[in-house]
């Protein structure tokens, strides 16, 4: 190694340094990567009949006959059950808009589905960007020269 591999550091800006030459790009692109599934992600569920998982309010109803009865307000208000009809009444949770309580989706798996996803993207895309960060500054600590006793 020359003097001038030992100090072309100096001059470049520090982010430029993490990314390039300290070998995080490839943490960061995954990161990037899955940052932008997530927001991708966040605005197709944002337009999505399922957003009433999110911004609405839940309220347990009652399954008769394979539909469900729930109350928002003192009021009554109905949704099919697609799933099999029980023989005696049991309770679902209903999830309806506060502005329109007509508007309603009973609870299913997809919401955990969902949910799962938009953690899971995000949490990856964080702990991409801090394994990229972390492995920036180890190499860079190892580059820099120790100067001690009799150097």
């Amino acid at each position: 190694m020359s003097w001038l591999d030992d100090n072309i550091h100096v001059d470049r800006p520090r982010w430029k340094q993490l990314l390039f030459d300290d070998g995080a790009l490839p943490w960061m692109l995954i990161g990037l990567s899955l940052a932008v599934l997530w927001v991708l992600f966040l605005l197709v569920e944002v337009q999505s009949e399922t957003h009433i998982y999110w911004s609405g309010k839940s309220v347990v109803g009652s399954n008769q006959g394979g539909i469900v009865f729930y109350h928002v307000h003192g009021e009554q208000y109905t949704i099919d059950d697609p799933g099999p009809t029980p023989p005696q009444p049991e309770p679902r949770t209903v999830y309806y808009d506060p502005a329109n309580p007509y508007v309603a989706m009973l609870d299913s798996p997809l919401r955990l589905i969902e949910e799962g996803l938009f953690v899971g993207l995000a949490g990856g895309a964080a702990v991409s960007f801090g394994i990229g960060v972390a492995t920036g500054e180890r190499r860079r600590r190892r580059r820099v020269p120790v100067s001690g006793f009799g150097s």
